[in-house]
């Protein structure tokens, strides 16, 4: 059997007829788009990452032919979670925003905002849905960000995606009876509690595993199953956060690298930029 190569959303639609108008990279595990599409007939198949689609303009000539769907309209949502496949013909002009999140990123945005296993969150395919509370808003500052340029607009709009998607069930905790693996409540608390008072030292996967009577390769399995990303990036999250509301004060570059245990300011720029999608310097100008 021939494995499908898996593509992402943006990828499939970049070799149809759709145009892309405006794109913005916000670090390496999320993006945003706004295509136009017309005249077209369009497949996704085991789809590589999360896309969430909100119609901007046109719709009701669009339909999803895999499934009996009834058409879109403009402000209708569709959920496309990893592993997505579906087949959708394009009868007249329509304007659509995405949203993409690799399933690391969302699952970390997961386990860190509501502290809870990454494992539980179940993202769950919706075709033409009304989107719920002030979800229809959040799409319009994402929209905003993407034309604007704006990455600290955009990463604002995404916690907020993130939590009115919770909150509005686009997004789900799956019914697991037990999850197996994983740490202890109080240890993965110590280790937390531990990285955050530590966070201008370097440190070590040994200290961590240290802290919780395993081997370092143990603890990285249960750890990443846990919080969604390995230990590195979780500690790397938290120093862009930390260095992120530092920036807000008028405290110089150099000082906020070393106070978030950063190696130097090459260090500091490259890894903030790989987070975020700006440098430093155009990231506090926006603040």
């Amino acid at each position: 059997m021939t494995e499908i190569k898996k593509q992402s959303v943006h990828a499939r639609l970049s070799q149809s007829k759709a145009t892309a108008l405006a794109n913005l990279q916000v670090g390496a595990d999320r993006a945003l788009a706004v295509w136009r599409n017309t005249h077209d007939l369009v497949t996704y198949e085991e789809t590589d990452g999360h896309t969430f689609s909100f119609y901007l303009a046109g719709g009701k000539g669009v339909r999803r032919l895999d499934v009996n769907s009834d058409p879109g309209w403009p402000g209708a949502v569709c959920v496309m979670p990893q592993g997505h496949t579906s087949l959708w013909e394009v009868q007249e002009r329509i304007e659509f925003l995405h949203v993409y999140l690799s399933d690391r990123e969302l699952r970390r945005l997961y386990a860190h905002t509501f502290d809870k296993d990454a494992r539980l969150l179940e993202v769950v395919e919706q075709t033409f849905v009304t989107a719920q509370g002030q979800l229809g808003q959040v799409f319009g500052q994402l929209h905003q960000a993407v034309y604007s340029q704006n990455t600290l607009l955009a990463e604002e709009a995404i916690v907020s995606f993130f939590s009115e998607s919770m909150m509005h069930r686009v997004l789900g905790e799956a019914k697991m009876p037990s999850l197996t693996g994983g740490l202890p409540p109080k240890k993965l608390k110590l280790v937390k509690d531990y990285v955050m008072a530590n966070l201008s030292q370097q440190v070590s996967l040994k200290e961590l595993a240290d802290l919780v009577g395993l081997s370092e390769y143990h603890f990285q399995r249960n750890f990443t199953a846990q919080c969604g990303v390995s230990p590195h990036a979780w500690l790397t999250a938290l120093r862009v956060d930390k260095a992120k509301d530092l920036m807000r004060s008028d405290m110089r570059m150099a000082d906020i690298s070393e106070a978030c245990g950063f190696a130097n300011q090459s260090h500091f720029t490259r890894t903030f930029k790989g987070q975020t999608g700006a440098t430093p310097g155009a990231y506090r100008k926006g603040c």
